[in-house]
């Protein structure tokens, strides 16, 4: 499996945004990467309790096992 690095910003109501693929993948995979992210909802970071938007840097590894899926890594 590949491991690729996603980064974005997630905004202070958890809504993932400007996401990017930092490493190179087919353009297929890179689109679908980004549509299944930017559907996720994240709980955004905090300061004093109050919600900030931040960068993420995901690494997620792509595996192939009767079919395609996506596993996050830890």
């Amino acid at each position: 499996g590949q491991t690729v690095d996603l980064e974005f910003n997630v905004d202070e109501s958890g809504k993932p945004s400007e996401i990017v693929i930092r490493q190179f993948v087919d353009r297929e995979l890179a689109t679908t990467l980004r549509d299944a992210v930017a559907q996720w909802q994240f709980a955004p970071a905090r300061i004093d309790g109050k919600a900030i938007a931040r960068k993420v840097v995901l690494p997620l590894r792509i595996v192939d096992s009767s079919g395609s899926s996506l596993v996050a890594m830890k």
